[in-house]
């Protein structure tokens, strides 16, 4: 209950006028209230590590209708409302990033990999949303795309207009 209290004063926050002049800020505070142990990585050092070798294994925590349109690449699909854990892939001692839009349902689902044992467990801060705003590497069926599924008012607005699917 406290969680949905927090999520429902973090949206009315995000659609009023002053959370949208620093929208990450209220988004960033929100998630560390809500999944206070999941670590996050940032665009950039995630780009980097996937540049390294054993690169991570990412997962894709968001709706079928949003992969769509474009995702990381290399990441796996995972359901962020049932994770089925033995489903995926061992990690076999690489890191693990999961990311969603913006970062709540990938911290959900770092959560639950964490429980279920897993180590070196982080979530993308600030979503596809950040790394698709830094301009790194999305793709749909295997070919680069610039755009991502932007849900709409008030979500559009933490994506460049120029990175926003039609």
């Amino acid at each position: 209950m406290q969680r949905l209290v927090i999520a429902l004063a973090g949206l009315v926050a995000l659609a009023s006028g002053l959370a949208l002049s620093r929208p990450w800020n209220t988004v960033s505070t929100l998630l560390a209230w809500q999944h206070p142990e999941v670590t996050t990585v940032d665009a950039g050092r995630l780009a980097r590590w996937m540049r390294q070798d054993p690169a991570p294994l990412i997962l894709d925590a968001r709706a079928p209708a949003e992969r769509a349109v474009s995702q990381l690449p290399g990441a796996i699909a995972v359901d962020p409302a049932a994770p089925n854990v033995s489903a995926l892939p061992a990690p076999d001692g690489r890191r693990v990033v999961v990311y969603c839009a913006l970062g709540s349902r990938s911290a959900h689902v770092a959560e639950v990999l964490a429980e279920a044992g897993w180590r070196d467990v982080t979530s993308l801060e600030g979503g596809i949303f950040a790394w698709a705003n830094a301009g790194l590497p999305l793709v749909r069926q295997g070919e680069p795309v610039r755009v991502v599924h932007a849900f709409g008012w008030p979500f559009d607005r933490m994506v460049d207009p120029e990175r926003r699917a039609r």
